[in-house]
């Protein structure tokens, strides 16, 4: 986690090591081995779980690695940031991210 994350008392994300992610033409799919569901992912899901890795990042983490790839952010729903965070917390609750929550 970012020493910024850890100050600000930012939640931090990882990829759940028994997800596996497949990517099928124009589709991509998570499977998670423990449970055996399968999950298909939009576009900026996608994106966004490209970035997890084991060290657990920030939505500003994984905004500032995005805009370092790819350029800038945009999102149709206003701030990038946002719709990260919200993608992050989608994640979690479908068990495909891990989340360390703030200290």
């Amino acid at each position: 986690m970012s020493e910024q994350a850890l100050h600000a008392g930012i939640s931090a994300y990882s990829l759940d090591p028994d997800i596996r992610i497949e990517r099928l033409e124009d589709l991509s799919l998570a499977f998670h081995r423990q449970s055996g569901e399968t999950h298909v992912l939009a576009a900026d899901t996608e994106i966004i779980l490209s970035t997890l890795g084991d060290t657990p990042l920030s939505a500003q983490d994984i905004a500032a690695r995005l805009v370092a790839e790819h350029g800038a952010l945009e999102s149709e729903d206003g701030d990038p940031l946002t719709l990260i965070e919200a993608r992050l917390q989608e994640l979690h609750r479908l068990g495909i991210a891990l989340r360390r929550p703030s200290a």
